[in-house]
């Protein structure tokens, strides 16, 4: 099925993602249960480990019903959905939950919105495993079947930390950033617009999605205006958003970053295991850029705007502000550990609108 649209897809990337080789029932069902215990353990990290909708300033409910403080109370999609589908649950389906569901809807307001916020989530991350895995299956066209799996894992795994402190909106956005380069990297520009005015809904971030759009094609012509155009529909976005709650406590962004310096200052020996590990993924992305295709560039070069804002207006510890880079920091870290013949062709053809 094509969209009017669609432009050629990057010659090095297979069609579809492929499935594990040779795969048996045996197999199919080892890989199930992988999935599953993984996906348990990143749940489990933010509805009872972690500090899942622990901002008084920002609860759930506030968020839906518009109470929040700025910047939260911009972030309308998940909220809104989510009342759209409280809407559609009985009102005792909640009192008929069984126990282990109990805990993530009580940390959600133990009412049919935060079971909707909790059925959101599960959807966002399961999504989010797929078009993760596609695009996997795209940056590293050549490796094994089973090497797809086995960086989807880990990926997987690897957002536990991210879910120690969060919102109920961080997998959605995940999920939304991980489509946009998936997009464009098939080379389905609308797609890519309609993901873009979603992640704009969700998080001020979606800014950020110029990137890789822009990278994702070739000329100058074609970059400024398709550049022009995103920022121009952000606006028209943001903009209604922005005068509706204008009057909301809270500011535009938050201040931290004295507040941060200061705290590394005083905490040198986490300051320099902080630097070495960026240092470590910085080397390793730089090895692979030039590897990648123009989509992962651009989604890659989100993470330098990504981190000086969470040294502003973020806090230290809180590393759930890179999700949105996530997906493509694990995947160009990987491509660098594989050989040229199993990545992206670098000379592949730009994506057009």
């Amino acid at each position: 099925m094509t969209d009017g649209t669609r432009s050629r897809p990057d010659r090095s990337e297979p069609a579809t993602s492929p499935s594990w080789p040779g795969e048996s029932i045996a197999l199919r069902a080892l890989l199930t249960i992988a999935y599953a215990i993984a996906s348990l353990t990143v749940l489990n990290a933010a509805f009872e480990v972690g500090e899942l909708d622990a901002n008084a300033r920002s609860t759930f409910h506030d968020l839906a019903w518009g109470r929040a403080y700025r910047p939260f109370q911009y972030r309308l999609l998940v909220p809104l959905a989510a009342r759209a589908l409280a809407w559609m649950v009985p009102s005792t389906l909640v009192a008929e939950l069984p126990s282990f569901l109990r805990g993530p809807v009580a940390r959600l307001g133990g009412d049919a919105l935060g079971l909707a916020g909790v059925m959101i989530m599960v959807a966002s991350l399961i999504s989010w495993i797929a078009s993760f895995h596609t695009l996997a299956g795209r940056v590293l066209p050549r490796a094994s079947p089973s090497t797809h799996h086995v960086v989807t894992l880990g990926a997987l795994l690897g957002l536990v930390p991210f879910l120690f402190w969060g919102y109920v909106y961080d997998l959605t956005t995940l999920l939304l950033f991980t489509l946009a380069t998936l997009a464009l990297s098939c080379g389905r520009f609308r797609r890519f617009v309609l993901v873009f005015v979603l992640t704009t809904l969700s998080r001020e971030t979606a800014l950020l999605l110029v990137l890789p759009a822009v990278f994702a094609l070739r000329g100058w012509r074609e970059r400024c205006m398709t550049a022009f155009s995103l920022l121009t529909l952000y606006a028209a976005i943001e903009t209604p958003i922005h005068f509706a709650f204008r009057r909301a406590p809270g500011a535009l962004i938050e201040d931290h970053l004295a507040g941060n310096l200061a705290e590394l200052a005083s905490n040198p020996a986490c300051f320099a295991i902080a630097a070495a590990f960026l240092g470590f993924g910085v080397w390793r992305v730089c090895i692979a850029f030039r590897t990648l295709g123009g989509a992962m560039r651009g989604h890659v070069l989100a993470f330098p705007p990504l981190a000086l804002a969470a040294l502003y207006g973020g806090m230290l510890g809180e590393v759930r502000v890179f999700l949105e880079a996530y997906p493509a920091i694990v995947l160009a870290v990987c491509a660098s550990f594989a050989s040229p013949s199993r990545v992206q062709d670098p000379a592949q053809p730009a994506a057009k609108k």
